[in-house]
């Protein structure tokens, strides 16, 4: 018969690291279970033109979030009021993450365990250039490149639904391709489970992410271990 790929989506729960999630502008990939520092509730980490209508939501607070997102059929809230890093569009200055989380609705389940791969087990700050890096993502399911550069400038990159926005990019680290659409807000952790970044956007010969101290630090979070 036809072979066709098929997409991390879930309806059943718990909703799992690496699956398909999103606003309904938008559909890419549950990163990883954070909490406030300080708080209990958990949160979902993905990126910010996953969870915040490409960096632009007039009513974070109240916004909803479908897992699975709304292109993989999702209808049902799963988490709501959304926190992200702003961005900063052309003219406006360069940007160093594309991150957001959203707040999980009382009595959902999540897991903390990515597929495959497990833990998370910390965070590694110190990535360097010849690393290896996985992830799950919900196009591509396991993804795995090697770090190419960890000060990566992206210019110009498309950063709305219709690509009329453009923002540009700085400390990012590049990789070899490793991701498709749709990975949008997956983790990337190293062979020692440790997280080291969030990716965000590719090429047809590369791909990039975030580093993941600066987002910890930006939105005040940290990492549910696994």
């Amino acid at each position: 018969g036809k072979v066709t790929l098929h997409a991390n989506v879930s309806f059943d729960p718990p909703a799992r690291p690496g699956f398909s999630v999103g606003h309904k502008t938008a559909t890419g990939t549950l990163g990883c279970i954070v909490k406030r520092k300080g708080k209990f509730d958990p949160y979902i980490l993905s990126n910010a033109h996953v969870l915040a209508n490409f960096g632009v939501l007039p009513d974070a607070a109240r916004a909803e979030i479908l897992y699975p997102g709304k292109n993989d059929g999702g209808k049902d809230s799963f988490a709501r009021g959304v926190r992200f890093i702003r961005v900063r569009f052309a003219g406006e200055g360069s940007n160093r993450a594309d991150a957001a989380i959203a707040k999980v609705r009382p009595g959902e389940q999540v897991e903390t365990s990515l597929p495959v791969i497990g833990g998370p087990i910390g965070v590694n700050s110190t990535i360097q250039v010849g690393d290896i890096v996985r992830g799950i993502g919900r196009s591509s399911d396991i993804m795995t490149g090697q770090v190419l550069d960890t000060d990566a400038v992206l210019l110009d990159v498309p950063f709305s639904k219709s690509g009329h926005k453009r923002a540009n990019f700085k400390d990012q680290v590049m990789c070899t391709f490793y991701a498709q659409a749709g990975d949008s807000g997956a983790v990337m952790c190293d062979l020692e489970k440790r997280v080291v970044g969030l990716h965000f956007a590719g090429s047809p010969i590369r791909s990039f992410f975030n580093k993941i101290e600066f987002i910890l630090n930006k939105l005040d979070i940290e990492i549910l271990p696994g």
